[in-house]
């Protein structure tokens, strides 16, 4: 009987995770906002590993400060304290997952110096334990890391270990999706201003196999030299 029940919550857990993944993946792919999506995926890791609180850090591109960007379960001082951070040892776990690139375990925050700045704030907060698991961008540079913080002693198991890696893999994603984005709207915005910007007139047009498009852009000089507004030439064919 103890091996069936065993059985029986192993295969829960394992249904969980599986839900959880795939809840998260649908809030990617509908385009939920990067806030949104961290937050979600703090909350899967403080369901999936009971008793525990999680936060989500990110660095700067310089790597001089790591901020606080998604949480489940902490307090409100203890965000405030962590909001934001210099990337040097003693400010947390999670700045040593970063420059170290790989998994911090903490299991006794009074006596370890991952904490050493910030003991004040995890012995008022409670806080016995914790481990870092970095989050990497293009699986080459850590550039975040998300933490779990217990009250009790804890050492996180392979199953914790693979929910951190699953997460951190998903947050990776994420941040990189977000990258790309700002990066595509920085080059609309330039080639805005090229476009609007040139003295010269220009119409864009496709050319394809079967021959000349309708005209699908026109800039203002174009407007102007040849007297039409751009609704008006938009749909034209040269």
């Amino acid at each position: 009987i103890q091996n069936l029940i065993r059985d029986n919550t192993a295969r829960k857990k394992a249904s969980d995770l599986l839900t959880g993944q795939k809840q998260l993946l649908e809030s990617m792919a509908l385009g939920t906002p990067l806030a949104d999506i961290l937050n979600e995926i703090a909350a899967f890791i403080k369901q999936q590993i009971p008793d525990t609180s999680c936060s989500i850090s990110l660095c700067d591109d310089a790597r001089q400060t790591i901020s606080l960007v998604a949480e489940s379960g902490l307090s409100n001082t203890f965000r405030q304290n962590v909001e934001v951070l210099s990337c040097e040892k003693g400010n947390g776990p999670y700045v040593s997952a970063i420059l170290e690139q790989k998994l911090i375990i903490s299991e006794t925050t009074a006596k370890d110096p991952e904490w050493k700045n910030l003991n004040d704030c995890v012995s008022s907060e409670e806080i016995i334990s914790s481990c870092a698991m970095p989050v990497f961008y293009q699986q080459s540079q850590a550039v975040g890391a998300i933490t779990v913080y217990c009250k009790e002693p804890f050492s996180p198991s392979m199953r914790d270990i693979e929910i951190l890696s699953i997460a951190a893999d998903m947050v990776g994603v994420t941040y990189e999706n977000n990258q790309l984005e700002a990066a595509s709207i920085r080059n609309e915005a330039r080639y805005r201003r090229l476009f609007s910007g040139i003295n010269d007139l220009v119409c864009i047009f496709p050319i394809t196999a079967s021959g000349v498009g309708a005209i699908v852009e026109v800039n203002d000089i174009a407007c102007r030299t040849l007297g039409y507004a751009c609704e008006e030439l938009e749909g034209l064919y040269p």
